[in-house]
């Protein structure tokens, strides 16, 4: 069985999310949404072949989006192609502007913050890029 399969991420029922205020994209609202997703009443680990199947739950993210401003003073945002290699089909060749991925159980209690939320953030970014 592959590592997809038996991966636990971290997932809260989609309708606490719809309870909450169902969005797609980017929400700033962070208070809002926060505590009662983390909530352990509401968040569960569950095997992630499972999960993203099943529109009854959402995968929490963490996504990080990285901006540079030269000396001029240009802003410019990092942004890729997706490969086809690996991940999700559904996103191969679609370009993206950030680095992300699941919470997954071994995020629950590792690392200083001893939040799944910003040790998931850590992970992800040590496994897909390397920053001087």
């Amino acid at each position: 069985m592959s590592d997809v399969h038996t991966e636990r991420v971290l997932v809260v029922p989609t309708e606490l999310f719809r309870r909450l205020g169902y969005f797609q994209g980017f929400c700033g609202d962070i208070e809002r949404y926060l505590t009662e997703l983390f909530d352990a009443r509401h968040a569960s680990y569950r095997p992630r072949g499972e999960v993203e199947q099943d529109p009854g739950f959402k995968q929490l993210i963490p996504y990080v989006i990285f901006r540079h401003v030269d000396p001029q003073g240009r802003e410019s945002v990092f942004q890729y192609t997706r490969g086809k290699g690996m991940g999700e089909g559904r996103l191969h060749s679609k370009r993206s502007v950030g680095i992300g991925g699941h919470i997954s159980l071994c995020d629950a209690d590792a690392g200083p913050s001893n939040h799944p939320y910003e040790e998931g953030m850590r992970r992800e970014l040590e496994e897909e890029v390397q920053i001087d």
